[in-house]
């Protein structure tokens, strides 16, 4: 994904300001060949870099394809009405189980390695 591609995103998820982040010629250029993304990258994108719109907002943009406020349309998993607020939920839940068990995971390998580290003091290694 291009950076002009990421800012535009981000101006509507309020995580970059227009023009600081996006110019008029990057955003001219997003408007007139769109942004080729599929749902589950958007998701992504959203997950990994967050959002300062209201929930609300975040609906009206992954939902309401017809909403004159929505200004996803550039976006092609949008046009192709791929995107919903229900599946950005569950790949939200998804994404923080997979992390809680990679912390559970990495915090049993700590108390293994600690505990290794114990028993070789008491022997004397």
């Amino acid at each position: 994904m291009k950076n002009t591609e990421r800012a535009y995103i981000g101006i509507e998820l309020g995580t970059h300001l227009y023009p600081e982040d996006l110019g008029q010629s990057g955003m001219d250029d997003i408007l007139n060949e769109g942004i080729d993304i599929y749902a589950n990258e958007l998701y992504e994108f959203i997950y990994y870099n967050g959002y300062d719109c209201s929930e609300e907002h975040l609906k009206m943009l992954l939902d309401d394809f017809d909403s004159s406020k929505n200004m996803f349309y550039p976006l092609e998993c949008n046009y192709d009405k791929t995107t919903s607020y229900s599946d950005w939920l569950d790949y939200k839940s998804e994404m923080d189980e997979q992390k809680r068990k990679a912390m559970v995971v990495k915090a049993s390998v700590k108390k293994v390695a600690s505990k290794k580290k114990v028993a070789r003091k008491r022997i004397g290694k």
